[in-house]
This record gives C-alpha cells, sequence and structure tokens, in this order.
C-alpha cells in the first residue's frame, strides 16, 4: 500500500518585517493561481536529491478571500478547479564515485512527474477530485549505458461538505492494491476563532494490512500568515508556514524529517 501523502510548510519570515509590505484589501478576489518551488532531499546518499517544480490552477468562477485566511480561501468558498503541475528531481550529485544499489556504477537518475487534477463541487456539497499521473525517469551510468522507463495512472477522492469549513473524503489509486476489507478516511476542517484568526485541521487514515495515519494542523495568527505541523505513522514529523505578502503573492517554506532523511521546499505562489 502507498504511504498517505505528507505535505510540509515552514516560513522563515517574520510579521513585522512583512507587515508594512502588505496591501489588505478585503473584496480581493482572483481566478488563477500559479506557483513555483525548490527543495532538497536529504537521504541515505552523500549529496541531496534536487526537486523543483511549478504549478498552475485555473478556477472556474472567481474566488472571493473576503474575510477568509488567505490560503484557504478556495476551499472555503468550495471552489471547482483544474490543476496542471510537473516536477523534477535530480539526484545527478548523489553518486560521486559512485555504486549504486545494484552495485553499478551510476552517474545520474533525473525523474520527471506531471499531474493533472480536477476538482468538482456540486450541489454545493458533493465533492470530486480526479488526477491523472505520469512519470518518466531517466538513468545514465560512466561507461555510457542508458536506460528510461516510465508509467501513468489516476486517482479519485470523493466526499461530502456538509457543514461550512468540513470536508469528509475516501480515495482510491490504481496504484494501490485495496483488498476487501481496506478502506481509507480524510477529513479537512477550518474553524473561525475570531475576525481575523483561524485553525486548520487535516486528518488521513488508512486501514489496510499496515494502519497508517497522519494529523496536521494550522493556526493562522492573521489572514495572511499561518504556522503549522503535523505527525504521521512511522513517526515522520512536519513543520509548515505561509505568509501573504500581499493579497496575491505569498511565499512558504517546508520541512519534513522521516526515517532515513529530512527534506526541506520553498515555494512562491501569486494569484491573479
Amino acid at each position: 500500500m502507498q504511504k498517505l501523502p505528507l505535505v510540509v510548510l515552514l516560513s522563515f519570515t517574520s510579521i513585522p518585517v512583512w507587515a508594512d509590505l502588505r496591501m489588505i484589501n478585503a473584496n480581493s478576489q482572483y481566478q488563477f493561481e500559479l506557483s513555483g518551488w525548490y527543495g532538497e532531499d536529504n537521504d541515505r546518499y552523500p549529496e541531496p536529491a534536487q526537486t523543483y517544480g511549478v504549478k498552475g490552477t485555473y478556477y472556474f468562477t472567481p474566488v472571493w478571500q473576503g474575510d477568509h485566511p488567505y490560503a484557504e480561501a478556495a476551499f472555503l468558498e468550495r471552489a471547482s478547479s483544474v490543476s496542471l503541475s510537473a516536477r523534477r528531481r535530480d539526484d545527478s550529485d548523489q553518486y560521486p564515485c559512485g555504486l549504486d544499489a545494484t552495485g553499478l556504477c551510476h552517474n545520474e537518475y533525473v525523474e520527471d512527474k506531471i499531474l493533472l487534477t480536477g476538482s468538482w463541487y456540486s450541489a454545493g456539497w458533493l465533492f470530486v477530485e480526479t488526477t491523472y499521473f505520469y512519470e518518466q525517469t531517466d538513468n545514465s551510468w560512466r561507461d555510457d549505458r542508458e536506460a528510461s522507463f516510465d508509467r501513468n495512472s489516476w486517482s479519485a477522492q470523493v466526499g461530502i461538505t456538509p457543514l461550512a469549513g468540513l470536508r469528509v473524503s475516501t480515495g482510491y489509486s490504481e496504484e494501490s492494491d485495496l483488498g476487501e476489507n481496506d478502506w481509507n478516511v480524510e477529513a479537512k476542517y477550518v474553524a473561525p476563532l475570531s475576525d481575523t484568526q483561524a485553525i486548520n485541521i487535516e486528518l488521513a487514515y488508512e486501514y489496510a494490512e499496515d494502519d497508517e495515519w497522519m494529523l496536521a494542523g494550522d493556526y493562522y495568527l492573521t489572514q495572511a500568515f499561518s504556522i503549522g505541523g503535523g505527525l504521521s505513522t512511522d513517526d515522520d514529523y512536519l513543520l509548515r508556514s505561509r505568509y501573504f505578502v500581499t493579497d496575491f503573492i505569498s511565499v512558504d517554506f517546508s520541512y519534513y524529517e522521516y526515517e532515513g532523511g529530512d527534506a526541506y521546499q520553498v515555494r512562491l505562489s501569486t494569484r491573479f
């Protein structure tokens, strides 16, 4: 079974430094979102793998940010959308000599992924999300041998949004060998604490051969700034934060520690 995904963000910026740069407009809206990111993954090899990518999202109707936490506006407005993202992972520097797991002298390993995702809300309470996944991996060795392979698959998530700020769903992936008694559930809840503060709670659980779970949360100190973290089955943990410099430009940083390594990612996003 595939492990539950765990995404993490942690900001180094401070509220006072950025506060003078923000221009708050309670009636701001957007229909496109574009982001780019860079990160490094430090696993068992001497040098970290580099990851970078881009993502674009189009919302079928404008998303009003209003008095929502800016990062949760699309979720709270139940905005239907379509997204396209591309990511590259480059392990070229991980083999300075070097022998790989097969005992061969490995020079380069490059992995490209493309995701096409559509999220739809119907009748204000039914949620459906489908994702098409394509991956291509290229390998080369010091003796000039090369090999590559590709694969594709799809997944789907179906759920309900019975209350404002709450969504409960279950999913299926073509690559998951779900058995007769296997099941999974995910829940996300965003609750206001005051006019400018809110909390976000996310829970995922999968019942299969090995039970797996993930719990994460965010505290929105203002509409523009949040800090959060989480924990998963194998005591993997995350820290995350996001800050909107303006209504439409945000920066975030992620840190994730797992068994055998850790990773970080920095992302810049804009809305228009």
